[in-house]
């Protein structure tokens, strides 16, 4: 599968633009972690979705080699957000796109969704959430407290989604 590359505001996966590639193109850097055990330190359901630079780094991040991004939550960030200070660190650089949420089989609920700054406008949240949307096929997704942005986003790509 693709390294992903930048050329001005273009991702390229394969020297094809990120924007004409289908999920089936870039499935390899999606890593989905979702917390099945009522018996952990994360709650059941907790679900973690990561686009990454590369298949190998997506490997890399499914084996414990690179460590996760986790965000807390509910609360609100100051002028840099948690994700933000996150993506400064070296251990980190290979995350493209993030989003963390629950999941199970009738619900997607999305608290948090990112993509890098420069890497924007390439269909990367878009493909993270058709990738939760083919493994809970017929889930119903909901959108917590999304930005001017995320309102945006959802109201183009996922009309029939709930805002919460």
């Amino acid at each position: 599968m693709p390294k992903i590359n930048l050329k001005g505001k273009t991702a390229f996966g394969n020297n094809k633009p990120l924007k004409r590639l289908k999920l089936k193109d870039v499935t390899d850097n999606i890593v989905i972690f979702r917390e099945d055990s009522p018996m952990s330190l994360l709650p059941q359901g907790m679900t973690f979705v990561y686009f990454m630079d590369s298949e190998e780094n997506a490997k890399k991040i499914s084996n414990g080699k690179l460590p996760m991004l986790i965000l807390p939550t509910g609360s609100r960030y100051g002028s840099r957000s948690p994700f933000q200070n996150a993506l400064r660190k070296k251990k980190h650089e290979h995350i493209i796109g993030f989003i963390q949420g629950y999941t199970s089989k009738d619900e997607i609920y999305i608290s948090f969704m990112k993509v890098r700054p420069q890497y924007r406008r390439n269909t990367i949240n878009t493909k993270m959430v058709q990738a939760l949307k083919k493994e809970f096929s017929g889930a119903k997704i909901k959108f917590e407290d999304p930005t001017k942005d995320g309102n945006k986003f959802i109201d183009k790509t996922y009309p029939d989604a709930e805002k919460v």
